[in-house]
């Protein structure tokens, strides 16, 4: 009878889920309007087919879930190469590390984006932009359009004010819908790669990877090596598929994998894929002294192991299997005395 207990007991904290708080609505849900022209396989943004010139209006049913009103603030962005590889889309990027080319198409440009306007609290409001397609020989065109919801928030008193309080607005959530545009052009894909590098204050190798065609560079992928200048390997890996945005080049990113930093020379070596083109480079690059020294003042510390990292239903089995063992035993030696 008492292992049968004993079973039941640890089989119930076994199964025991823990505890989730209930799950709550977003503070703003906006739902894409896909219109006739939108590619069928896509859903969640919008993929249009267009003609050069044409001009065609988008609409976003946008939800309010707050018990107070917001206000929404809309801009329109474009699309760039993310140095880990993928698609970013932001109002604004100033980096060295991700850029448009010079000829590139900024599709926020040709995105016209209504006012900012004021939601009220649990309701829904339709939001109209307007979309021109580029005239230009370009296969897709990648934007989009960015949400912020504000909410107003009091300033507390303070002497600067001589007491008076003020009201601020304060971000609670953004959101962004990606727009792509396609025109009946065919390209060809235009996927280079160009010099090599080292970042000190990331610790990271780069190469130059260029995609100098408006069309989305798809499945880039491969393999690296790292060697110093005896040709002695310091470290290799593979590098996940991903793709590019059109008109667009990257530094893209390895991580340093060696146990230091050193001043020399060195040799990056990349095979790989590019939409199933093949690609090779083999790129020298150098490591100054104060290149070096900055590296390894920004190695990050190693981190602490984690000494507690039993489930808390595990600790609870344990305690309540010690309970009722203590308690058996406690039993059977009581009654042999007797």
């Amino acid at each position: 009878m008492f292992f049968r207990l004993l079973a039941m007991v640890i089989i119930f904290f076994c199964m025991m889920p823990l505890a989730v708080g209930a799950e709550e609505d977003p503070p703003l849900e906006i739902r894409p309007q896909l219109p006739e022209n939108q590619n069928p396989d896509t859903s969640g943004y919008f993929d249009l087919t267009m003609e050069p010139g044409e001009t065609q209006e988008i609409s976003f049913v946008v939800t309010n879930n707050l018990e107070e009103d917001i206000l929404l603030v809309m801009e329109s962005g474009n699309a760039y190469s993310h140095p880990t590889g993928g698609i970013l889309y932001v109002p604004d990027l100033i980096s060295e590390n991700s850029i448009l080319l010079e000829d590139a198409v900024q599709l926020a440009e040709d995105i016209t984006i209504e006012e900012d306007i004021s939601i009220p609290a649990e309701s829904s409001e339709e939001i109209t932009v307007q979309l021109e397609a580029p005239e230009v020989e370009g296969m897709t065109f990648l934007g989009a359009v960015h949400f912020t919801a504000q909410v107003e928030e009091e300033e507390e008193e303070g002497e600067e004010d001589q007491g008076e309080a003020g009201v601020e607005l304060e971000t609670i959530t953004t959101y962004s819908v990606a727009v792509q545009l396609n025109l009946p052009y065919e390209q060809p894909y235009n996927f280079s790669l160009g010099e090599a590098g080292f970042l000190p204050q990331t610790q990271m190798v780069f190469i130059e990877m260029t995609n100098d065609v408006h069309r989305i560079q798809g499945a880039v992928t491969g393999t690296y090596e790292v060697s110093d200048d005896q040709g002695n390997e310091l470290f290799q890996g593979e590098f996940p598929e991903f793709g590019m945005a059109p008109k667009s080049e990257i530094r893209y990113q390895i991580p340093w994998e060696s146990e230091q930093v050193e001043p020399g020379e060195y040799t990056l070596t990349m095979e790989g894929t590019a939409a199933e083109e093949a690609f090779s480079a083999e790129e020298t690059f150098t490591i100054e002294d104060d290149a070096a020294e900055e590296a390894e003042e920004n190695m990050p510390e190693p981190e602490a192991e984690d000494d507690d990292g039993l489930p808390i239903w595990i600790w609870i089995s344990l305690g309540i299997l010690l309970i009722l063992l203590t308690f058996w035993l406690g039993r059977k030696f009581g009654n042999k005395s007797k």
